[in-house]
């Protein structure tokens, strides 16, 4: 089960130290990104400044589904299922569990639990810790993305207090919208309307800037009603 994987990865990084010594954890940071209307796809990095030892972390990533979805990594975690992050270079030693939790379904707040551990401590650089993928929904304007950290091992002695950090970023959309420019050639003519009834029958795909702009009655769909009124 997810969440008894997530149960267990707790244990395990709390095991993993031979005696428990009070010490203060890293900050850990998530990336805030700025990105265009047509983005698909974003890559979420977590980082710790360049200089910090970690032997082994726990944290959850939480997140609105309505606007990100989250992106399965190309190669499989620890437990030989699917992972949903993906180690930066420098922990790519180490052994990573990265699942999606179980939530209810009218969450706005699902989350991502991640476990990663190394028999011996890494110290950081200024590349990620670990990168998370996501989709990204059409006309948003912004949304937070926050991790928290359950536990952190520094080395195999030294466990970090129990209270847990929280870092937050912010993914928000940046787009001039010129509405009527469906096929985003910069000119609103009748190309346009037509470009919208392809769109509206499946023959062309549009993208989140297309979206946008082609939605000229605001309803939220892309449709022979925004055509109509292009034309």
């Amino acid at each position: 089960m997810k969440i008894k994987k997530f149960f267990a990865l707790t244990l395990s990084v709390a095991t993993m130290v031979s005696s428990t010594v009070v010490a203060r954890a890293a900050d850990f940071t998530i990336g805030s990104e700025t990105i265009s209307s047509d983005t698909t796809q974003i890559n979420v990095p977590v980082t710790v400044p360049a200089g910090n030892s970690i032997n082994g972390y726990v944290m959850k990533v939480s997140y609105d589904p309505d606007i990100l979805t989250p992106v399965a990594s190309e190669t499989l975690d620890a437990t030989g299922e699917t992972s949903y992050a993906t180690a930066g270079d420098t922990f790519s030693a180490g052994v990573l569990v990265a699942d999606l939790l179980d939530s209810n379904s009218d969450s706005k707040n699902d989350q991502i639990a991640i476990g990663w551990a190394n028999g011996t401590a890494v110290t950081t650089t200024e590349a990620p810790v670990v990168t998370l993928a996501f989709t990204v929904a059409a006309n948003f304007s912004s949304t937070d993305i926050t991790a928290e950290v359950i536990q952190f091992a520094e080395n195999s002695e030294t466990l970090a207090e129990p209270n847990p950090s929280v870092a937050k970023g912010t993914i928000t959309l940046n787009s001039t919208v010129l509405y009527g420019d469906a096929n985003t050639d910069e000119v609103v003519n009748i190309d346009d309307a037509l470009y919208v009834l392809k769109a509206d029958a499946g023959i062309v795909t549009l993208t989140l800037q297309q979206i946008a702009n082609a939605d000229v009655n605001l309803d939220n769909v892309v449709d022979i009603d925004d055509a109509l009124i292009i034309a």
